[in-house]
């Protein structure tokens, strides 16, 4: 496969809304708090942003259920992590009534209390549900591989 998509994604940086939707807009405000929160490592800031029934996949595995997610799988790797940086984040946004879907590319480096780095590239598809005017993710699917450096 072409990387060219990829390399297109990666240019056309951050998909802002157009003006006027603020659906859109709302959307976008809440998967860049999840964002935020997840790079702070603030499970806190993440609980009201996941519904309590969400479902996420994750590298073949699944997880159901937003305590599930966040004291099972997510706790424990967030401990492990000193740092998370991601960049060339590019994200565009549907909205399709009462639900959205986001998908989003980017590159990332964790650095772990060990010591050890990695840099790698992912994408992730977010779909959110509007509730009582707030938008809220119901499933996350995130998908990543390690980055491929370029030989001296």
């Amino acid at each position: 496969m072409s990387p060219l998509p990829f390399l297109l994604l990666a240019v056309a940086g951050h998909q802002t809304p157009a003006p006027g939707n603020p659906s859109e807009a709302r959307v976008l405000a809440t998967v860049e708090a999840y964002h935020r929160a997840f790079e702070q490592r603030d499970l806190e800031a993440l609980r009201p942003l996941f519904g309590p029934d969400l479902l996420v996949f994750e590298a073949g595995g699944i997880d159901r259920g937003r305590d599930a997610y966040l004291g099972h799988h997510l706790l424990p790797e967030l401990k492990e992590l000193s740092a998370w940086k991601t960049s060339g984040r590019a994200l565009q946004v549907h909205v399709l009534g009462d639900f959205a879907y986001v998908t989003c590319a980017f590159t990332y480096e964790a650095t772990f209390r060990s010591g050890k780095t990695a840099r790698g590239q992912a994408t992730e598809t977010l779909v959110l549900a509007s509730a009582n005017g707030s938008w809220v993710i119901q499933h996350l699917h995130w998908s990543s591989r390690p980055l491929k450096l370029e030989k001296p």
